[in-house]
């Protein structure tokens, strides 16, 4: 019962819902204790200490530090005990984390005295561990504390000693990659940010030299990580390099390095190839790698480096158009930001606060739209309004969302008549779609039949003009937006008693049913918009008196979602 209460509960903190991952966790911790109290085995007694780390967990996720502080000194107590009775590297390893936990939590609440005392037992375990046993995973453990007492030391103002630190940290993580013939995704990772720590704490250090030494091998490395692939690089390995070339060009200008002319037109030329690459039509249709926050806090950053050294060089032309390209990224950047804090909270913190942070995000997002109506921006406004409508729905702010869909498609009206992008006529049918949705939630039945005849017309076009499937699943896929639009539709006027309409609108709907329910398909979503279909033929057929094609239809029905709970329940097993 235990373990199955937390598996719900790690579901449930996946999705965001910490309340009811808390209640689990904590029935979960009661039955551990009730058990551990039974038994007393070490097992029993390890058992209890996991399922309070997963309730401490929870509580420092919603700030409550003093809460989790006490049950993770509960779990090093459990685990000193332990230790002490088995003397195992496993057991000692466990000492370890939980020392690295209550250090966490007192680094947070500002007591780094105590915090570092507790990392350097953590390091002083792990130490003895990658000596005895030579592992990757001890080197790794002994990495990860090294670098936690780094990030202290640096905190603390004490530069040489968190290099010192560092550059052992990225000894043990290079030695992890020599070790293993086929190193984890991670580790690689690892050793690029070991990489990033030691450089940029060689600079705070004055080590220049040094700094630029790893610098350059964190360019040489993203220069390679895209090798193996044809063609020009993605706009993904473009920012990676231009991440690392920004560090490396600004070292090479504090170190005088003879290429530093070099770096900083290359520079240049990757954060014009980055932001064209994101910005272009075809990026924007596929959805891909759009100048989100980091990206453009990157971006900026390269800019900046230019603008400083345009100021330096003395040509105050050059830094005004790099800082002003630095400027507007960066505002750009507090709009996502923004809207990604909003998003974030409408999970997590209460819907006043959530409602201020979208509100925040919508201004700064109207300010650069109305500042410079480009493509990117307004397909951002488009991005939050809808984010920030679907939120106020949820709290139950219906007119208030209802005015956000509204802006959004305007917005999308407007872009549509400038541009032809697919991209566009996708979302433009999904937000039509989600308003007439709200406006039959407020009972507004003229507003959800305008909203569902556009987004049936705009499923429509983009059907037919999409190329012919080659399963029956792409075929669903295709038929499946259409016959949704068409469905709701009909619904809204069943409700206003528009049986002409209504038949009309499942009539526009009925040719594309037969893709949702051919008898290989696998998919819930089609087959239940397969069943709507006929519930409402159903319906429309009893108010017109055809009980012969309303028993026809009910069975039809009946048989979809028999299948769709055969499905259901075979995913569940």
């Amino acid at each position: 019962v235990s373990f199955s209460l937390e598996r719900v509960a790690d579901i449930e903190q996946a999705r965001g819902d910490l309340d009811a991952a808390a209640a689990k966790y904590a029935e979960s911790l009661a039955i551990a204790r009730e058990l551990a109290s039974e038994l007393g085995t070490p097992e029993s007694r390890r058992d209890v200490s996991v399922a309070l780390n997963n309730v401490a967990d929870i509580e420092e996720a919603r700030g409550d530090l003093d809460a989790a502080a006490a049950k993770y000194a509960e779990i090093m107590d459990v685990m000193r005990e332990l230790a002490s009775e088995l003397g195992t590297p496993e057991s000692r390893r466990d000492v370890s984390i939980a020392l690295l936990k209550v250090a966490d939590i007192e680094q947070a609440r500002g007591d780094l005295d105590a915090a570092a005392a507790k990392y350097a037992e953590s390091l002083a375990i792990r130490r003895e561990l990658a000596d005895a046993m030579a592992t990757p995973g001890s080197r790794r453990d002994l990495a990860w504390s090294l670098g936690k007492l780094a990030d202290l030391c640096r905190r603390l103002e004490q530069p040489e000693d968190a290099l010192t630190y560092a550059e052992e940290a990225l000894q043990m993580r290079a030695q992890v990659l020599d070790d293993l013939d086929e190193p984890l995704d991670d580790d690689h990772s690892d050793h690029a940010w070991a990489m990033r720590r030691v450089r940029d704490l060689a600079r705070t250090a004055g080590h220049h030299e040094r700094a630029l030494e790893v610098a350059l091998d964190l360019v040489e490395a993203a220069r390679t990580a895209d090798g193996d692939e044809p063609g020009e690089p993605s706009p993904a390995a473009i920012e990676q390099l231009l991440w690392e070339m920004t560090p490396c060009a600004e070292l090479s200008l504090v170190c005088a390095a003879p290429e530093a002319a070099v770096r900083l037109a290359e520079l240049s030329e990757l954060a014009d190839a980055l932001e064209a690459a994101c910005d272009a039509p075809d990026a924007l249709d596929r959805h891909e790698h759009q100048l989100d926050a980091t990206t453009l806090e990157r971006l900026a950053d390269a800019w900046d480096v230019l603008m400083n050294h345009a100021l330096s060089a003395k040509d105050a032309k050059a830094a005004r158009r790099w800082q002003k390209r630095a400027s507007s990224a960066r505002e750009r950047s507090v709009s996502w930001r923004c809207y990604e804090e909003a998003t974030k909270s409408s999970k997590q913190a209460s819907w006043p606060e959530t409602k201020a942070k979208f509100q925040a995000a919508i201004d700064q997002c109207r300010t650069l739209v109305a500042a410079d109506p480009n493509l990117q921006l307004r397909l951002e406004l488009i991005d939050v309004l809808d984010e920030a409508a679907m939120a106020y729905q949820a709290a139950e702010e219906l007119a208030e969302a209802a005015t956000l869909f509204d802006e959004s498609l305007r917005l999308l009206v407007d872009l549509r008549q400038a541009r032809n992008a697919s991209i566009d006529a996708w979302a433009h049918g999904i937000i039509a779609k989600k308003a007439g949705a709200l406006a039959r939630q407020r009972g507004r039945l003229d507003d959800a039949a305008a909203h569902f005849a556009v987004a049936l017309r705009i499923e429509m076009e983009r059907a037919r003009g999409a190329e012919e499937p080659d399963d029956v699943e792409q075929f669903a896929s295709r038929a499946n937006p259409v016959a949704w639009a068409g469905v709701c539709l009909a619904q809204v006027h069943l409700a206003r008693a528009n049986a002409a309409a209504c038949a009309a609108a499942l009539a526009q709907a009925q040719p594309w049913i037969a893709a949702l329910e051919h008898p290989d398909l696998m998919d819930p979503n089609s087959l239940d918009t397969a069943a709507a279909f006929y519930e409402t033929q159903a319906q429309a057929a009893e108010a017109s008196g055809d009980r012969k094609l309303a028993k026809s239809a009910t069975d039809a029905a009946a048989a979809l979602r028999a299948r769709i709970a055969a499905l259901t329940d075979d995913s569940e097993t």
